[in-house]
C-alpha cells in the first residue's frame, strides 16, 4: 500500500494548533485494569520526536506516564526485540509527512516508518471500517525519553526465555491483550 492509501496521523483528538506550548518474573495480570490505571497516572505532557535521519518529525501528547515493552512475535519481528512504546492522546506529523511509509501489519494494526532511513515512528489500531485509533509512539523516536519509567510488559507470556523479565511492575499476558484489542476495536466501530 502506498502512503496515499491512508489518511495522515492528523487525528481528530489533536489540539486545534500544531504549536507545542534480577528477580523472578512477576505474574501476568488476568485483566486490563492495570493498563487502565497506568494510562490514567501522571500528567499528560507534550513531546516531540522524529526518525533517525530527522526528515520526519512529530508532536504528541503522552497518555499516562511511562512506557511499555511488547513481547509479541509480530513486534519482535518488526523491531528485532521487544517494542518499547508510549501511548498518546494525539499524534501529529510536523515535518516530512510525504516521507512516511505505512505497513499494514494485520487486519487491525498499522505501523509507520520513515521511507528515507527506515526509522520506526508509531503504530495504531485500525478498525474494519478504516477508523484509526490514537497511536503508540516508539520510545526511541522521542527527543527526550530518559525520565520515563518502564510501566508494563505486554504479551509477557511470549517474552523470549533468554531475555528474562525487564523489571516492569505490571505484566500483561497475550489473552488479556487480545481481549483488550478486540474490545477497543468494537468501540471504534460502534
Amino acid at each position: 500500500m502506498s502512503k496515499h492509501d491512508h489518511p495522515t496521523f492528523d487525528l481528530a483528538a489533536r489540539p486545534a494548533s500544531n504549536a507545542l506550548s534480577g528477580s523472578a518474573a512477576p505474574t501476568p495480570v488476568p485483566d486490563s485494569a492495570a493498563l487502565d490505571r497506568i494510562e490514567a497516572e501522571g500528567a499528560q505532557r507534550e513531546v516531540t520526536g522524529g526518525c533517525l535521519c530527522g526528515t520526519v518529525r512529530f508532536a504528541a501528547k503522552l497518555r499516562g506516564h511511562g512506557y511499555s515493552a511488547c513481547h509479541c512475535a509480530e513486534c519482535r519481528a518488526w523491531a528485532g526485540g521487544p517494542v518499547l512504546s508510549v501511548r498518546t492522546s494525539w499524534f501529529v506529523l510536523t515535518a516530512g509527512e510525504d516521507k512516511v511509509g505505512f505497513h499494514r501489519a494485520s487486519e487491525t494494526l498499522e505501523r509507520s516508518f520513515c521511507t528515507c532511513c527506515g526509522g520506526h515512528l508509531s503504530y495504531r489500531l485500525v478498525s474494519q471500517s478504516g477508523l484509526r485509533d490514537n497511536s503508540l509512539a516508539m520510545l526511541g523516536a522521542l527527543d527526550d525519553c530518559e525520565t520515563l519509567p518502564l510501566n508494563a510488559e505486554l504479551h509477557a507470556d511470549a517474552r523470549l526465555s533468554s531475555l528474562g523479565p525487564l523489571g516492569a511492575p505490571t505484566q500483561i499476558d497475550t489473552a488479556t491483550m487480545t481481549a483488550r484489542r478486540d474490545m477497543k476495536l468494537k468501540t471504534m466501530t460502534a
